[in-house]
């Protein structure tokens, strides 16, 4: 596995188990890969859910982050760690 994918599988492997919760446990049930894919899914919504939010919040940020999984659709990544 390239070693960027890597990073964002761990990256989203700990939002999964510090954010999830009981989820988090039921995913230990799945292969190894399906558990990846199912912590990146929990990673990337879960940030779409905390930047609508917070307090205050406008759509910009969501507006930036719609940019950039068009962007990373694309092959061009922002750097956001659920990003490759």
């Amino acid at each position: 596995m390239n070693p960027e994918v890597a990073r964002s599988y761990d990256y989203c492997r700990r939002v999964a188990r510090q954010r999830a919760k009981n989820f988090y446990y039921s995913f230990l049930l799945l292969s190894t890969q399906q558990r990846s894919g199912m912590c990146a899914i929990y990673a990337f919504m879960r940030y779409c859910d905390d930047l609508s939010d917070e307090p205050g919040a406008t759509r910009a940020p969501i507006e930036r982050w719609r940019c950039q999984l068009e962007e990373a659709l694309e092959g061009r990544f922002s750097g956001h760690p659920v990003w490759p």
